[in-house]
């Protein structure tokens, strides 16, 4: 009798007829279980016979190989392969990026600094403020750069920093000075007629003025915004700090800011002011006792629980009593 082909056999897969008997075997990737016709799925993965660059994945009589991020599977499904995010469009750069193997980095073109926090958006350097322009009179920034200028009586180089004076003097000179201010008698400058007709400073990168820049008849002003004094320099704004002189006129906490600041009560007081000028004490007591299982006694800022003569506090505890 052939068990295997009148199906009578036992076997899990795979089914070899012999004289008077049978025996049972199993496909690629599994072997037979000691029970002799079940077959159990081998492991790859665990075997350590397995070639896959980086993750085994197994699968019933098989396995499969997968790729860490930042890598693809090449062609032979084994070997994983670099992906380059730059040249994929991948990438989630603002600016400039730099392949590294299984990821990349983000940088910034010149004048821009890269965003620590996301490390992949980029925000104008002020080159003006923090001093790393080569300007030597006047710093205007720009979108990515800056652009330098004179003060008056001077022009600036051929190299777009250094400012060289304009000899008025220069009796060679025939080019007619209508726009700018005289204000006494020049009687050698026989080859120049000059009006009186001022020049508005401010209207050059706002006359080097951090925030206002008033325009004077041959001069100008710098000025600040509320909350600021203006430096020794006439030019630069610097925060003035409120708490300072008389705690702000605040009754308790003084917070200064820039350009301003902000007064708030310390724990246990309540705002009689939207301002918060002026702090009264919150009596803990008039809400649910204070939390207190016998008496609550209210104190500035705060309140103490006690209990009655013959009582204690419960384990340690500050609010109920036995």
């Amino acid at each position: 009798l052939d068990e295997c082909a009148y199906g009578v056999s036992n076997c899990n897969q795979t089914c070899f007829n012999t004289v008077g008997s049978y025996y049972c075997g199993c496909e690629y990737g599994y072997s037979l279980s000691n029970d002799s016709y079940s077959c159990i799925d081998h492991d790859e993965c665990a075997q350590e016979i397995v070639i896959c660059d980086h993750v085994c994945i197994n699968d019933p009589g098989s396995f499969h190989c997968e790729c860490n991020t930042g890598y693809a599977l090449a062609a032979n499904k084994i070997s994983c392969k670099n992906i380059d995010e730059c040249q994929t469009d991948t990438d989630n750069c603002q600016q400039g990026c730099t392949d590294t193997d299984g990821s990349y980095t983000c940088y910034c073109y010149s004048g821009y600094q890269l965003n620590t926090t996301t490390n992949a958006t980029c925000y104008d350097i002020d080159e003006c403020m923090d001093g790393t322009s080569d300007c030597i009179h006047l710093c205007n920034n720009t979108i990515g750069s800056y652009v330098c200028g004179c003060g008056i009586g001077y022009q600036l180089d051929s190299d777009g920093v250094t400012c060289i004076d304009i000899n008025e003097c220069d009796s060679n000179n025939t080019e007619e000075c209508e726009d700018r201010l005289v204000r006494r008698s020049l009687p050698y400058l026989t080859n120049r007629r000059c009006s009186t007709e001022d020049i508005n400073e401010c209207s050059l990168f706002n006359g080097g003025c951090d925030h206002y820049c008033s325009n004077t008849i041959g001069s100008y002003d710098c000025s600040c915004k509320n909350g600021y004094t203006l430096s020794c320099n006439g030019h630069n704004c610097s925060d003035i700090n409120e708490c300072n002189d008389n705690n702000g006129g605040c009754n308790q906490t003084c917070t200064n800011t820039m350009g301003s600041y902000y007064c708030s009560c310390k724990i246990g007081y309540y705002n009689l002011t939207v301002t918060a000028e002026n702090c009264s004490d919150i009596n803990e007591c008039e809400d649910n006792n204070g939390g207190c299982s016998q008496t609550c006694i209210n104190t500035p800022g705060s309140f103490n629980c006690e209990c009655y003569d013959g009582y204690d506090f419960i384990n340690g505890s500050t609010t109920d009593c036995t």
